[in-house]
């Protein structure tokens, strides 16, 4: 996500992008229909997704929202459909957090599984 000013109430967002794509690229068979789900994280407390550090018990909470909706994405799946024709699709996946409090500097991460099912 970049660097975020240390001072509450600040927050940060930023876009998954890997291999040049913006977004999670999944391939399939045209004409096939199947779902995505997520889990919550590692760190995920009273089923909200948390970030941390590599040391210490700071945790910051944020949110995934998936293809431009402005509702956060929890454990709901999502169908996907591709059509005949086409065998790509490309999800734009983007995360937000504000801080709550102070936070002491560092890199905070979590670590989310995405099961595809058809």
């Amino acid at each position: 996500m970049g660097t975020v000013p240390g001072i509450p109430g600040a927050s940060a967002s930023g876009s998954l992008s890997a291999g040049g794509v913006a977004g999670l690229s999944i391939e399939c068979t045209p004409g096939a229909d199947v779902s995505l789900a997520i889990d919550q994280g590692l760190n995920s407390q009273s089923g909200t997704r948390r970030l941390a550090p590599a040391s210490g018990a700071s945790r910051l909470d944020y949110r995934l929202f998936v293809d431009g909706s402005a509702t956060p994405w929890t454990t709901q799946s999502l169908r996907l459909a591709f059509p005949a024709g086409g065998q790509r699709r490309v999800l734009p996946i983007r995360a937000e957090t504000s801080l709550p409090t102070t936070l002491p500097a560092g890199r905070y991460t979590d670590t989310i599984r995405l099961t595809l099912s058809f």
